[in-house]
């Protein structure tokens, strides 16, 4: 199962390195396929993937739509 995780700036400071850096350091246990985390403006998403079943192999999270205007994680 992987672990997900994230934060969100009201206030719009683009400064989420620090934050969302401890959140991975938190759960790097979890993140035997990989830790990956995707920042822009005032979010931040990232992803410890651990690998279950042969359709988790892969993939790569977060993800970004075609048109790059969305972005996911999830378990």
């Amino acid at each position: 199962m992987n672990a997900i995780f994230g934060i969100f700036q009201r206030s719009g400071n683009p400064q989420l390195g620090a934050d969302i850096s401890a959140m991975g350091a938190a759960l790097e246990h979890r993140a035997i396929d990989g830790l990956h985390v995707l920042s822009e403006s005032s979010i931040a998403l990232g992803c410890a993937l651990m690998t279950t079943t042969p359709e988790d192999e892969n993939v790569v999270l977060p993800a970004k739509s075609h048109c790059g205007s969305l972005t996911i994680t999830a378990d």
